[in-house]
């Protein structure tokens, strides 16, 4: 962030990835996302991509998706946030 400030000509952009989202407790994950996006301070000009990777096939695609989902209608601010989901 100190980087990005002494920068500020350039347009910078950031993405958070929790570790392991299907392993964790969505509250947690939504928690942690919050917390990071307060470090960030995205606005919706300048969002922070938040992705929500299924690194180890722990849940279906189906429970997959009502994961993002709930992230999406929990997360705060979600004007601020653009979503990547990816799987391995």
């Amino acid at each position: 962030m100190e980087n990005a400030e002494k920068n500020s000509d350039t347009n910078w952009r950031f993405e958070y990835s929790p570790e392991s989202f299907t392993g964790t407790e969505l509250e947690y994950a939504a928690e942690v996302c919050n917390e990071v996006k307060q470090i960030l301070k995205p606005t919706s000009d300048r969002k922070t991509i938040i992705n929500l990777p299924a690194t180890v096939e722990l849940a279906s695609p189906n429970v997959y998706a009502d994961q993002i989902e709930w992230m999406s209608r929990n997360i705060d601010n979600r004007e601020d946030v653009g979503y990547q989901s990816s799987s391995s």
